[in-house]
């Protein structure tokens, strides 16, 4: 009784995939009768779809899972070119990349997105190289493999990580969003004002910034109610951000204050801002009727190199107009 034959494999990275086909494709077209009906019962009963052809394109060789994936039998492929098995834009780019494989000489590797006629959608990794038997004749290999699951899972990843990214922008954007108004918070008037003022002493540049109070507005709530006091304050803050560029920023700033931050404005600027924001809250209708507003404006000046201070200084000139009978805007002169 003879010993059993024991073929080992050795299996290797990626690209040595191509190495073993390359082989393959030459034993099948130079083997016996007897040994080609091994790699062909072999190959019939791979996972992967396996072809050959020869230089003109015609078909000389493919295994049972290709002929399934097209939905053909094997005879009735044999011998023939891409341009009687295919409709003719597709004749011609296959024509296009197995032209490409035969003058470089290497492989090309692509991935395909087949739609079925039942509507069902498969993903295949394709590798094309070519090889010569030895005659010297010139053949295309073509082995492809179903890749739908990866493909399927790459996709699912792609959209759990774009549903993170959303999910992470939501959150960033509550971060920093005012709940009540709808317009930033403090927490992102102070990251936009680091940003700003870093700018300004670097470029030289003005920047001011106007800190704003509503007038009476505790009374304001016990004589028509929270509710109305909040929607008096959404209102407002929707207003503050219409009349703004879109290089400022209105944040509130706690309570019933409101804070800006104008990048390259001058304090002349900023209180013709302020002028015209006043003016505007005590025209309103709705809700913030009868409302009135204090401001105080501060810009920096070639001594000021500290955004706190800048904002210490909007804050004491709020005070002084509130301190001097509100509905009024105080402009800091502080050289400090």
């Amino acid at each position: 009784m003879s010993e059993p034959q024991t073929v080992r494999m050795e299996v290797g990275p990626p690209e040595s995939l191509t190495g073993w086909a390359h082989s393959f494709a030459s034993s099948l077209l130079e083997a016996p009768a007897a040994t080609s009906d091994v790699y062909q019962s072999l190959f019939d009963n791979s996972p992967f779809v396996f072809l050959l052809k020869d230089e003109e394109g015609r078909l000389i060789w493919c295994n049972r899972l290709c002929a399934e994936r097209w939905g053909i039998r094997r005879e009735d492929w044999i011998g023939k070119l891409d341009t009687e098995r295919w409709p003719a834009e597709e004749a011609r780019l296959t024509r296009e990349r197995d032209l490409a494989v035969l003058a470089g000489g290497r492989v090309v590797e692509t991935w395909e997105k087949e739609v079925r006629a039942d509507g069902t959608v498969r993903y295949w990794m394709t590798c094309r190289f070519p090889f010569q038997d030895e005659s010297g004749e010139r053949h295309v290999a073509s082995l492809a493999a179903d890749a739908t699951r990866m493909a399927e899972a790459e996709m699912a990843l792609q959209h759990s990580r774009h549903e993170l990214e959303e999910a992470n922008r939501r959150l960033a954007e509550m971060a920093t969003t005012d709940a009540l108004t709808g317009i930033r918070n403090r927490r992102a008037f102070d990251e936009r004002l680091q940003h700003e003022f870093a700018l300004a002493l670097r470029h030289n540049l003005p920047i001011s910034v106007m800190l704003l109070d509503v007038d009476h507005f505790k009374e304001f709530n016990d004589r028509k109610g929270h509710g109305a006091g909040d929607e008096a304050l959404r209102e407002m803050a929707q207003k503050l951000q219409a009349m703004i560029r879109s290089t400022d920023m209105v944040a509130r700033y706690g309570g019933e204050e409101f804070i800006f931050v104008l990048p390259n404005t001058a304090r002349e600027n900023a209180l013709m801002l302020a002028a015209r924001i006043a003016r505007t809250v005590a025209a309103m209708e709705g809700p913030a009727k009868g409302l009135t507003v204090s401001i105080g404006v501060a810009a920096k000046t070639a001594e000021l190199l500290n955004r706190e201070r800048l904002i210490a200084l909007a804050d004491e000139a709020l005070y002084m107009a509130k301190e001097t009978g509100r509905n009024r805007i105080v402009a800091s002169s502080a050289e400090r």
